[in-house]
């Protein structure tokens, strides 16, 4: 079990519907007797009832879930409303900065009712999409924003800066034996892009971008998709579990798994603290926007902020 219960579609034995991380997850056991017993997830809006097929795998389940639940690493959620902790898998906030690799999305939810309203009419689950990149040890965020404004941030920053806006981060990891060799051909992308935007504004144009296209030329670039169809026809709705997107190489995307702020608001202080340490923030009083532009040096990237003043 390995601190994770999984469950699978009763017609379609091989897709998984959902998961529940014990170690990320305050639960508790009730036994219903016979073979019925359910486990309660502090903080969800949903308890997870389930039934055995008899009396005697009821036994088994019941003494293996109770040990599980004793024994996993716990932390308190009471607070935090979450609809999904049983659909998906979750991660730690702590753990979605140490792990975050080349090549992985980042797929967020907006708060607001209209944007709920919208997925729900649309059929979609999530708003935007964002790729992880690295550059050495560093985790950082590329996207675009609705005006086609690029952004490259620290992951953390980027997170802070976001936390007000959406309500779920879900984590799609890109499954890849070779990401070492990846490195390369991320920074040869990123220095790409970067001149094509900086081509643009000396000619007073703008790059209109959008992410899931950013994210399928980057695809491309790195050779894990190849197809004819061109980077601007692709979606968020690509990207999601349920699409058709195949990747070379072996390569896939995982499951989904929601990042769990165990402490919102200490969390948000804390990295705006840690931000506000390292930079002196008075510069941006004088400007319009920022964009950053990408050079290599040697083998390292070295990131430049770029400010234009305001006219």
């Amino acid at each position: 079990m390995e601190d994770r219960l999984l469950y699978y579609d009763k017609d379609k034995k091989t897709m998984q519907k959902g998961c529940l991380n014990f170690r990320n997850s305050k639960c508790s056991f009730e036994d219903k007797g016979g073979v019925e017993f359910t486990i309660v997830i502090e903080g969800a809006k949903k308890n997870l009832k389930l039934k055995a097929l008899n009396e005697a795998d009821a036994r088994i389940w019941k003494i293996t879930l109770q040990k599980t639940i004793e024994s996993s690493h716990t932390i308190n959620r009471a607070t935090v409303v979450l609809d999904k902790t049983w659909k998906i898998d979750t991660l730690l906030f702590q753990d979605f900065q140490r792990i975050a690799d080349y090549g992985d999305l980042l797929l967020l939810e907006k708060k607001d009712l209209t944007s709920k309203i919208t997925r729900t009419v649309q059929n979609k689950q999530y708003d935007h999409v964002a790729l992880v990149l690295r550059v050495g040890e560093e985790r950082k965020i590329l996207d675009f924003t609705n005006e086609f404004q690029i952004r490259f941030l620290d992951l953390a920053e980027y997170v802070r800066y976001n936390m007000d806006l959406y309500e779920n981060f879900v984590l799609r990891r890109l499954v890849y034996d070779n990401k070492a060799g990846l490195e390369e051909a991320t920074y040869q992308f990123i220095d790409k892009l970067f001149e094509r935007v900086a081509a643009a504004q000396h000619r007073g144009e703008r790059v209109e971008l959008r992410s899931s296209e950013m994210i399928a030329a980057f695809l491309k670039s790195v050779g894990l998709l190849h197809t004819t169809r061109n980077s601007v026809d692709f979606h968020i709705t690509d990207f999601l579990p349920n699409s058709k997107l195949k990747l070379q190489g072996n390569a896939f995307y995982s499951n989904e798994m929601q990042i769990i702020f165990d402490d919102p608001e200490g969390i948000k202080q804390r990295l705006l603290d840690s931000y506000f340490t390292d930079f002196d923030t008075s510069i941006f009083n004088s400007v319009s926007y920022t964009h950053l532009r990408a050079h290599e040096t040697g083998r390292n990237l070295v990131c430049r902020l770029l400010l234009e003043k305001k006219k």
